[in-house]
């Protein structure tokens, strides 16, 4: 669009040089006649030249970019089923006790840190940490439960000490 804009005011300009004569013309006919219908009639027929050939380049442009993207795709669905097959064969070991995310997580996770060498062990190592985890739930509630109970021992003291 600009090449257009700068073709047309090359035009412009070169109209505007022609239309002076040697004596002076008349200046709406000069605007009108010479200036601004030519450069009108520019303008259109540039656009209209200029569109197939923009539309053209966008179209390829675009194709051009949906076939990087196709490959791109193509690489990441190869990645994404080599991940998959390896997390099925971790999967495939896991007993069917513990088919949830968190338990073949934390059983994927210790198995490939090294943490267990067998199954069982690392079975074990997850019942101890679930058994953890419940622990500290509990323990994580007496605080609340005592901060609740102070708070109803205080609301009765208040209203001990107000309807006396």
């Amino acid at each position: 669009m600009f090449v257009i804009f700068i073709i047309v005011f090359g035009i412009f300009i070169y109209r505007l040089i022609q239309a002076y004569p040697i004596e002076p013309p008349n200046p709406n006919a000069v605007l009108l006649n010479e200036l601004a219908i030519p450069v009108y009639r520019y303008f259109l027929i540039l656009s209209i030249i200029d569109f197939p050939i923009s539309l053209f380049w966008g179209i390829s442009s675009v194709s051009r970019n949906l076939k990087q993207l196709i490959l791109n795709s193509n690489e990441l669905k190869k990645q994404l089923d080599i991940v998959i097959k390896e997390k099925i064969e971790i999967i495939s070991i896991i007993p069917e006790k513990y088919p949830y995310p968190l338990a073949t997580d934390f059983l994927a996770d210790v198995l490939i840190c090294g943490r267990a060498d067998t199954m069982k062990e690392a079975l074990n190592l997850y019942e101890e940490q679930i058994h953890r985890w419940k622990v500290e739930s509990k323990m994580d509630a007496v605080p609340k439960r005592q901060q609740s109970n102070n708070n109803l021992l205080w609301a009765h003291v208040v209203a001990d000490i107000l309807f006396r």
